[in-house]
């Protein structure tokens, strides 16, 4: 017989406490309300509502391999709840669980053909897998559901689904001429405006209206706009280089021969890199991973996402013990293959990685400044990426990146190939063999063909990796020349 499911039991303390985590919540202490949330649920093994929480703020914070098992565990035990369904499944979807998410939603909209919110993750998820027809399919549905909805929200929301199946299984056209009053609509929510605004800037730029996709894109990086401090950041910066400087760090005794890093700023290529690799049999892909992140977290003893500041505690007996902890998180993904991490600004840590795992491979993803940049600031990112929401701001991130890749190619322990992007889509046949003897693996022509592959891409490059090769995205900052003044000023070193 199948193990008995766990039942759900409610519990006193979970309805006392969760409206005090759920306005840490709603306040932005994320970290504040998981940590109170993880406390709890050792408290109330058997209560949904606790995990089905926690998953959420985990998910937020990219901690995702807890915020999976987390979303799990509300489902099994509170598996009928279609609000629920909805949270969780979203929460494996932001972890690339497709296929699970998918199943999770399939089974909520059979037994609630008319949630909204169900039909929506539906078409999200069709959308994401690549599946146009089906997920056509299911917005006919949605939008049969709410033909009498008279709700701007409800309006947007459909919209901006639409405009995702835009421009090739919906005319783009049409879908701009309704979207565009519904992002200036002032009844519209800040979150549907916000995806609004950057839906219909990709499609008025498919249209070639590059001085209006500029502005719809600008509009969106201003909703809800949050603080960043680029003193602050360079300030933390020369603490991480300085961290670092001197030698007399010993590596752990560990093999990370296995291991492959790919770093580089986001939307430089990184996703492509790991596309083009995981068509290779020696190669298990693990996308973006938070390992590294949280071993830094750990020895530097906070919970918040830091750089290494703190030389003193980076002993040999500190690196040995972390280098076993993040060791068996990796191979709990990877088994015995050859694995890919290719979180980006590991670029950050890579002194750190290649003492935790010596003899590990690094790939340096590089792309032209402006094009990269400009690439950052129309990206609507999953995740809260402050830098990206001014093109000032996205300058100085860019030098101060710059900064500490220079001051990392001066150490003798790192080594790492650098690859350019506009290389790589140009001449893709001797670039990816350069990134395979790197690595000490066969060399595929499966590698060019990464498009064709059935599997899915969770990050914002998603939609990229499933084209063929092209070099549309080289110079493509050239399309909004004339509203780019900071950000030249800004890689410039004037003006900021």
């Amino acid at each position: 017989m199948p193990p008995k499911q766990p039942a759900n039991k409610p519990s006193p303390q979970v309805t006392e406490q969760l409206p005090g985590l759920t306005r840490l919540f709603q306040s932005g202490d994320l970290r504040g309300a998981a940590s109170g949330l993880v406390t709890l649920s050792s408290q109330a093994p058997n209560d949904a509502r606790v995990f089905d929480m926690l998953s959420t703020v985990q998910a937020l914070l990219a901690q995702r391999e807890p915020a999976v098992v987390n979303a799990r565990r509300a489902l099994k035990l509170n598996g009928d709840d279609p609000q629920l369904i909805a949270r969780c499944a979203s929460v494996l979807q932001r972890a690339g669980e497709y296929k699970e998410a998918l199943a999770h939603i399939e089974r909520g909209v059979y037994r609630d053909p008319k949630s909204q919110n169900l039909l929506r993750l539906k078409v999200t998820l069709l959308t994401d897998i690549g599946n146009d027809g089906q997920a056509l399919k299911a917005l006919k549905a949605l939008q049969k559901l709410l033909s009498s909805a008279t709700d701007p929200n409800a309006k947007m929301g459909v919209t901006v689904l639409e405009a995702r199946l835009a421009p090739a299984t919906v005319d783009a056209r049409e879908v701009v001429d309704r979207l565009d009053p519904l992002v200036h609509h002032a009844s519209c929510a800040d979150g549907f405006r916000r995806a609004g605004a950057f839906q219909l800037g990709r499609l008025q730029e498919s249209l070639k209206e590059y001085d209006r996709a500029f502005k719809a894109y600008a509009l969106g990086k201003t909703i809800n706009k949050p603080h960043w401090d680029p003193d602050s950041h360079s300030a933390r910066v020369d603490r991480l280089i300085e961290c670092w400087s001197s030698p007399g760090i010993e590596s752990s005794g560990i093999d990370g021969s296995r291991l492959v890093f790919i770093v580089g700023m986001m939307r430089s290529g990184t996703s492509l890199c790991e596309q083009m690799l995981a068509q290779c049999k020696e190669i298990t892909p693990g996308d973006e991973l938070s390992i590294v992140e949280n071993t830094v977290s750990r020895i530097e003893d906070t919970p918040e996402r830091v750089f290494a500041s703190t030389r003193e505690r980076y002993t040999a007996e500190r690196i040995g013990q972390h280098a076993k902890l993040a060791m068996e998180s990796y191979r709990a993904h990877f088994a015995d293959s050859i694995g890919t991490d290719k979180q980006p600004e590991n670029f950050y840590h890579l002194p750190l990685i290649v003492r935790l795992f010596p003899g590990c491979k690094i790939i340096h993803c590089k792309r032209d400044a402006m094009d990269c940049c400009v690439s950052n600031f129309v990206q609507s990112f999953a995740q809260t990426h402050p830098q990206t929401h001014d093109l000032a701001w996205l300058g100085r991130y860019h030098r101060d990146y710059q900064r500490v890749m220079q001051a990392w190619r001066a150490l003798p322990e790192i080594e790492m190939l650098e690859i350019n992007y506009e290389d790589l889509v140009s001449e893709p046949e001797p670039q990816t063999k350069r990134i395979t003897d790197h690595i000490g693996i066969t060399w595929t022509p499966e590698m060019l063909r990464f498009h064709e592959s059935k599997r899915i891409v969770t990050t914002a490059s998603r939609e990229q990796v499933r084209s063929a090769i092209n070099t549309r995205s080289i110079a493509r900052h050239e399309r909004f020349a004339d509203h780019l003044g900071p950000l030249r000023d800004a890689l410039a070193n004037t003006g900021s």
